[in-house]
This record gives structure tokens, C-alpha cells and sequence, in this order.
């Protein structure tokens, strides 16, 4: 830690901070900005432009610290993740082996926010940490995960650690851009408390933070704080983990939706077929498979509940990727990462009014 990062544990807010968290403290209020300082975010994965655009709003927002998983890949390595421009930068001016993407990331993060720690944790030749290490390092005080990567086993693996660490759990945030589509997955546990929607004309507006602490703990403090505003009134929401999400049928996705099925995104059907040929095969399709993925749809259609034709096989193709002529379908669209890292990285700092969509899929249109 560097002197000029502030000590994620303490507490108060500096003169120097509060300067540079002045918008946030306008539209937040000291409590809240407070809350931000005190959590701990855990990012792993493949470190790609999602992953960097999330990194870098949370770190602007004023996390207190970090943790980002060094998976041991180099900085200029020809197979790192495109559109990281966070390690783009960090790496300027270093040779070649010298910082892997990792560490790159922080040097950069560092100097965007110097009130934040960042820090790199690394098994040297793991890619990611297996599950027992997950469980430990989870409950050493982490409050939210963000996994940005392919792999579905993974991102169900990790999620399940996230649910392991007790009551309440780790938020656990999941994120993919491939090609113009991308998706993310949030969990934030079985009853997860938050403001509730504020009555139609009412004005009102609450926003509260991850991770949620404890009612005697936000009491406690309260008592502290003579100046703090009233507590703002909390519902509650269950999510499920992402195991049970992808086994959801397709005419579910249209459940609670003004509009129904009909204004659910096809680009979603695309994503929970292509899942189920991950889970079938143990890896993601490839242009290649596009056959075999397009004689699946009208099966698919029928044991989802959907009428026959719901999903066009074009959206299937552009999810895969064969649009951009990326013969391995692994290219995502440089402004479709920025986009749903944004997204990612406000909602895993924020959570405003009710809670997020448990799944989100986008697409870039024409």
C-alpha cells in the first residue's frame, strides 16, 4: 500500500477523499460513500475489456480495496483477452515478460484512484483458484465477486463458493461479451434486503450499497452518526445461483414482463442454447457447430415452451460469432465489452430501487 492509499478500515472520510468523491457524495451522502470504502471486491477470471471497465468504475466509485486474481498471463502475451486497456496501459514502457495482465491492471488502478487498494493474489500456474481456496479467500472479508470469463462451469463453480460462505453469502456477479452479444448473471443470495420500488409520483429515491450490512450494524453506527439521515425502508428479493437459472425454461423469461415472452431479447434463447451445448460437450460452440446448433432449434423451441420459430437462427449465428469472420468465435465487440462492464460495475457497486435482473443478454444492433 502506497501512502497515499487510504486504509480500507478506516474510518471517516479525509478532506483529500471527500474532494475527490464529491459527486458521489452529492448524490449519496456520507454514509453511503463510507459503506463503499469499507467493501472488499474480488475480480477474477480472463481479465478482458468487461473485466477492466468494471474494475475501473468501481474503483472510481471508491471501493476501499481490490483483489484482482493473477492468473499468471503476460502482459503481452498474443493470447491475453483484447480490449483491456487497463493493462494496456500499465504495461506501456515494461518488456515483455516482465507484468502479467494481473498486475498491469492494478499499477493502472492504482493511480486512477490512490484511496483505493488494489491488489493482485495468485497461485503461480493457476489460472483460477480451485474451490477450497475460493471458500477461504471468499470469507476473508470479500462482499461482492465479479467473474468475467467463458466458462460456464466456472462461473457456476464460483458462484457456488459464493453461497458456501455462510448466511447471506457473497454477492456474485458474472459477466461474457462474445462477439456483439454479451451477458451478465447476478446472485446476491436468498434474501437479499433493498429499498423498495418508491410510489408512482412520490419522488423518492433510496440507493443502497453492496454489500448490505447487518441491521444491528447499520443501527449501531447510526447511533454514532448524529447527522446520519433515517434508514431507508427495506424489502427483500430471492435470487438463485446460476446453475438454476440456466435449467429455467425459455417461456419463464417472459414471467412478470409487461408484454410478456414477446418483449424478451431472442438473444437470450440464443445464450441458454448455446449454455446447453456447453453443458452437453464441456466447451463453448465454435462457428463449426453452427449445424448442429441450428437443427437444435426447433427441439429446443418445443422443450422450452415456446412457439416454433420464437428464436431466429440469425441470432444464433451472431451470438456465435460467425458475423465477424472469427473462425474460432472467441472476438468480442470492443463497444459491447465497454457497455456491459459499465452496466456490470455500477450494478455491482449499486443497487438502485429493487433489485437487477437476475440474467441480462444485450446485443449490438445493426
Amino acid at each position: 500500500m502506497t501512502a497515499a492509499t487510504a486504509d480500507p478500515n478506516g474510518g471517516g472520510l479525509t478532506d483529500e477523499q471527500a474532494a475527490v468523491y464529491d459527486r458521489q457524495l452529492r448524490v449519496w451522502g456520507v454514509e453511503a460513500q463510507k459503506r463503499m470504502g469499507a467493501s472488499t471486491f474480488f475480480v477474477l477470471g480472463d481479465l478482458d475489456g468487461v473485466a477492466a471497465e468494471a474494475c475501473k468504475n468501481i474503483v472510481l466509485a471508491g471501493v476501499g480495496t481490490l483483489r484482482i486474481w493473477d492468473n499468471g498471463m503476460d502482459a503481452y502475451d498474443a493470447n491475453a483477452p483484447p480490449g483491456n486497456f487497463l493493462a494496456t496501459a500499465g504495461a506501456a514502457g515494461k518488456a515483455a515478460g516482465s507484468i502479467t495482465v494481473a498486475r498491469a491492471m492494478r499499477d493502472t488502478l492504482q493511480e486512477m484512484n490512490p484511496f483505493c487498494f488494489v491488489e493482485c493474489r495468485s497461485d503461480p500456474g493457476v489460472a483460477l483458484p480451485s474451490a477450497p481456496l475460493m471458500d477461504v479467500e471468499f470469507r476473508a472479508g470479500v462482499d461482492a465477486v465479479l467473474y468475467s470469463g467463458a466458462s460456464l462451469s466456472d462461473a457456476i463453480e464460483i458462484n457456488a463458493s459464493c453461497r458456501r460462505v455462510g448466511p447471506g453469502g457473497v454477492a456474485f456477479f458474472h459477466a461474457h461479451c462474445r462477439a456483439s452479444t454479451a451477458h451478465f448473471f447476478v446472485d446476491l443470495g436468498d434474501a437479499f434486503e433493498h429499498a423498495p420500488d418508491a410510489a408512482p409520483g412520490s419522488g423518492a429515491f433510496y440507493l443502497t450499497l453492496v454489500p448490505i450490512r447487518p441491521r444491528s450494524e447499520v443501527k449501531e453506527k447510526e447511533k454514532e452518526e448524529t447527522d446520519a439521515p433515517p434508514p431507508a425502508p427495506t424489502a427483500v428479493a430471492s435470487y438463485v445461483p446460476l446453475r438454476d437459472a440456466l435449467a429455467a425454461k425459455w417461456s419463464s423469461m417472459g414471467n412478470g414482463r409487461e408484454g410478456g415472452l414477446r418483449r424478451v431479447n431472442k438473444a437470450a434463447g440464443a445464450f441458454l442454447l448455446c449454455a446447453a451445448f456447453e453443458t452437453r460437450t464441456g466447451r463453448r460452440p465454435l462457428a463449426a457447430d453452427l449445424p448442429e446448433l441450428l437443427d437444435g432449434i426447433a427441439d429446443a423451441e418445443r422443450d422450452n415452451g415456446v412457439k416454433p420459430g420464437w428464436l431466429p437462427p440469425s441470432v444464433v449465428e451472431e451470438h456465435v460469432g460467425r458475423e465477424l469472420g472469427a473462425g474460432s468465435g472467441h472476438s468480442a465487440s470492443p463497444a459491447v465489452a465497454a457497455i456491459v462492464g459499465g452496466v456490470l460495475g455500477q450494478e455491482a457497486r449499486s443497487i438502485h430501487w429493487s433489485p437487477y435482473d437476475r440474467v441480462r443478454v444485450v446485443n449490438a444492433d445493426p
